[in-house]
């Protein structure tokens, strides 16, 4: 069961960055959503689609393979940024527990690199304290 100092952590994460609509703290290994934070009321599907997103983005096949193209390492990589019209999703694995991640759909123009580092951070603490 996530607690209010998750729901808390994710929602100060989520305000300190003005254009973030959503974080999400996810299970990668089973897809599951575990807590978010939304600027705006936010549908279920929508949640599960951004844990699709990151595990896409961060595992298997795809992931390893922009990794060794791009970075020349057999790891899978840490985070990714994809870009859509009018947004830009940022997905940041946990430094900690790599099957955990966050989730964070932000409006165009958010500092992408401080986001990264941040949520780094928020993942290992929740780690830690889980």
């Amino acid at each position: 069961m996530i607690n209010t100092a998750v729901h808390d952590r994710l929602d100060r994460l989520r305000t300190r960055f003005p254009g973030c609509r959503a974080v999400a703290f996810a299970d990668l290994s089973t897809s599951t959503v575990l807590a978010a934070s939304t600027r705006e009321k936010m549908a279920q599907e929508r949640l599960d689609a951004l844990c699709d997103t990151a595990r896409t983005s961060l595992c298997g096949a795809l992931a390893q393979s922009v990794a060794q193209t791009a970075f020349q390492s057999s790891d899978e990589p840490m985070h990714a940024v994809s870009f859509d019209v009018g947004s830009l999703t940022c997905v940041i694995r946990s430094p900690v527990s790599p099957v955990e991640a966050l989730c964070c759909v932000c409006d165009p123009g958010t500092a992408v690199a401080e986001m990264i580092a941040q949520g780094a951070v928020v993942l290992a603490d929740l780690c830690e304290e889980a």
